[in-house]
C-alpha cells in the first residue's frame, strides 16, 4: 500500500468515528426515548367529522392507582348547520413493554360509552364523562375516540406505582 491508500483510508475511519460519536452522544439520545413519568404525554387530538371537531381532556394531570378517571369530551360545530354525530369514547390499559419481551402487550378495555353529540350550527359543548372505572398501578392508560370508521388516540398517561404500598405487600406476604 501506498502512503496515498494509508492517508485516505485513516481520513475515512477518523470521519466515520467523529459522525458516528457525534450521533450516539448521550445528549442527543437521552431526549430520543423519554423515561415514563406519571401524568399526561400530549396535548389532546383532535377528530374532525362532517364539519365537527372532537377532542378529550383528562380532568386531571395526574392520577394514582384507585382512581377513578373523568374526561371531558369537548366537541365543536364549525358548520351553519345543525349536525350530530355518534362518539364512541374507550379506556384501555396496557402492562408498559419491557424491553427484553418479545412481544406487545395487548390492552385491554376498562370502559367504554356511545354518545349521541346533536349540535346546533357553530356551537360547543363540553361533556364530562365520569368512567367509573379504577385505575391499576403501573398501566399505560390511554383513550380513544371513534367516529364510523375514524379512530383516534384522544388522551393517555401513565399510572405509577406506589413504592410504599409494594413495600408493604411484601412485608405482609412474609
Amino acid at each position: 500500500m501506498k502512503a496515498k491508500d494509508l492517508l485516505v483510508i485513516g481520513c475515512t475511519a477518523l470521519v466515520t468515528a467523529l459522525a458516528a460519536g457525534w450521533i450516539l452522544h448521550p445528549s442527543k439520545t437521552a431526549n430520543a426515548v423519554p423515561k415514563q413519568a406519571a401524568g399526561l404525554r400530549a396535548a389532546p387530538a383532535i377528530l374532525e367529522n362532517d364539519g365537527i371537531e372532537l377532542s378529550l381532556k383528562a380532568g386531571q394531570k395526574t392520577y394514582q392507582a384507585g382512581d377513578k378517571p373523568v374526561m371531558t369530551l369537548t366537541a365543536v360545530n364549525k358548520s351553519d348547520q345543525s349536525k350530530s354525530v355518534e362518539v364512541k369514547v374507550r379506556m384501555l390499559a396496557s402492562s408498559p413493554a419491557s424491553k427484553y419481551a418479545r412481544m406487545v402487550s395487548l390492552p385491554s378495555e376498562n370502559w367504554t360509552d356511545t354518545l349521541l353529540v346533536a349540535l346546533k350550527p357553530n356551537e360547543k359543548k363540553a361533556l364530562v364523562l365520569p368512567t367509573g372505572a379504577k385505575l391499576a398501578a403501573g398501566k399505560d392508560v390511554f383513550f380513544t375516540l371513534q367516529v364510523d370508521q375514524q379512530v383516534i388516540r384522544a388522551a393517555g398517561f401513565f399510572v405509577p406505582v406506589d413504592k410504599t404500598q409494594n413495600k408493604l405487600a411484601a412485608l405482609q406476604a412474609n
